[in-house]
């Protein structure tokens, strides 16, 4: 996968702050939508990539998208979070 670390996962997100939701699990990737603060995501997978720890989604689209949930640490840790997940 090109992925430092992945798993499947499924469980529902809910951004602490404005969040982007990006094409690609990278921070240079295309902006695709924003996720509002509050706002609940379904997610089911978490992929560490590009210092980020990323949630995938299936977009409205049917595409995979993917949310920024924290910035990632050494040993695949979560640094900074983004939201909580449920």
């Amino acid at each position: 996968t090109g992925f430092a670390r992945s798993y499947n996962e499924n469980g529902t997100m809910y951004a602490t702050e404005r969040n982007w939701v990006k094409d690609t699990p990278t921070k240079d990737a295309r902006l695709a939508e924003y996720q509002s603060t509050g706002q609940a995501i379904k997610y089911h997978k978490v992929v560490w990539s590009d210092g980020i720890v990323w949630l995938q989604l299936t977009g409205w689209d049917g595409k995979q998208r993917y949310v920024a949930y924290s910035d990632a640490t050494q040993a695949n840790g979560f640094g900074r979070k983004y939201g909580y997940c449920l």
